[in-house]
């Protein structure tokens, strides 16, 4: 069974099973997952503190992804610390970002592509930031049309959009060890402290 294919039957399990708290995650990492995840992973990123690049990981591409669903299965991945750098945020001022290393960002995509499928089916259709094929200039449309619609007034913001997310995973046996570490700026941060329909 090819990954697409059991992301459709985690959807379909979050759709027909909206109170339920998933746990048992771990077996979806297995090796072609891990290189499913790399194969979407961006290669020209800032190193990590190991120094390794997405060219490195792939030079062993079967053996990296081999032994990183078998730590992350067995619960033995330790996320190595976050590199610390600074972008520049104005003339006088720097803002400080993460710089994960390569296989941990491996990792962070593998655990948002399990993650993604159940939690798709809790967000709102009014929902855009940091969703799959969605983006802020599709929110800005669909803002953009239904204040035309209202002839130029703006509509108020309901508090309950802001609502805490759902618990969704039983933790204490979910994705347990394969916990990436991630920096604000990470690709799984977004999906770790969303807020979606309670």
């Amino acid at each position: 069974m090819d990954v697409s294919t059991e992301q459709q039957r985690i959807a379909a399990a979050a759709v027909k099973h909206p109170e339920r708290s998933f746990s048992s995650l771990n077996h979806f990492l297995h090796p072609e997952w891990i290189e499913a995840a790399f194969e979407k992973t961006r290669k020209s990123g800032a190193k990590g503190v190991d120094g390794k690049s997405g060219e490195d990981f792939l030079e062993e591409l079967k053996t990296n992804c081999q032994t990183l669903s078998e730590q992350a299965r067995s619960g033995t991945y330790k996320a190595p610390p976050v590199k610390r750098g600074y972008v520049p945020k104005n003339e006088n001022e720097s803002r400080p970002i993460g710089m994960p290393t390569f296989t941990d960002k491996v990792l962070q995509r593998a655990v948002t592509m399990i993650l993604e499928p159940i939690y798709e089916q809790d967000f709102l259709d009014c929902s855009y930031g940091f969703r799959p094929h969605r983006s802020a200039h599709h929110a800005v449309e669909t803002i953009w049309k239904e204040v035309m619609k209202m002839n130029g007034c703006w509509m108020p913001c309901p508090a309950s959009i802001f609502s805490t997310p759902s618990a969704k995973l039983n933790d204490s046996n979910s994705l347990r060890g394969s916990r990436p570490g991630f920096a604000s700026s990470s690709r799984i941060s977004p999906i770790a402290t969303s807020k979606r329909e309670p």
